[in-house]
């Protein structure tokens, strides 16, 4: 059952993602011009570095909960 939440919850993301990348893509500047990806990809890297800064801050509690 938990694989299963596991993997709705991927694929919702994934979708939820995909949608929002999808309509700043479409609302940038140049619309009706040729496609403009500098603000989906702004938008996409500091989603990965908040992640990565969220990990690293999971991943450090966890190891003083262990010392401790």
């Amino acid at each position: 059952m938990a694989s299963g939440i596991l993997n709705a919850a991927r694929q919702s993301g994934g979708a939820l993602g995909a949608a929002l990348l999808g309509s700043l893509l479409d609302s940038g500047p140049g619309h009706g011009q040729a496609l403009n990806l500098h603000v989906p990809l702004l938008v996409a890297t500091a989603g990965y570095v908040i992640a990565v800064i969220l990990a690293a801050a999971a991943v450090t509690g966890c190891e003083r909960t262990r010392s401790d």
